[in-house]
């Protein structure tokens, strides 16, 4: 396995395991993510307001933790700028005291 920042990912994490990462998520706080695939930027929209500051934390197929930043919540939406990024699939988790959202983006 993997480990970054004290998250641990096992061997297959981009195949098996997303699944289960994915269904996790929060089902009370439906989230949009657009455009997927992104060539710079990724929007996340928010049906509730899921708190005032959201832990954004995007991984490699390999699990490798190759981004993380603090967002504010600004209109129940963030925008992450992950220019730095290579073209290739990503695992983001979007957190906050009272939620949890995954989803795979695709870098362009």
């Amino acid at each position: 396995g993997t480990s970054s920042n004290g998250f641990v990912v096992q061997q297959g994490f981009q195949q098996s395991n997303w699944g289960k990462i994915l269904e996790q998520n929060t089902i009370s706080v439906v989230t949009t993510v657009f455009p997927n695939p992104f060539v710079n930027e990724i929007n996340f929209s928010f049906s509730t307001s899921p708190g005032e500051k959201i832990s954004a934390y995007v991984f490699d197929v390999l699990g490798r933790l190759v981004y993380s930043e603090e967002v504010k919540n600004e209109n129940n939406s963030i925008k992450l700028n992950l220019l730095q990024l290579s073209t290739a699939e990503y695992l983001v988790k979007l957190s906050s005291d009272k939620f949890i959202y995954s989803a795979k983006i695709i870098k362009q």
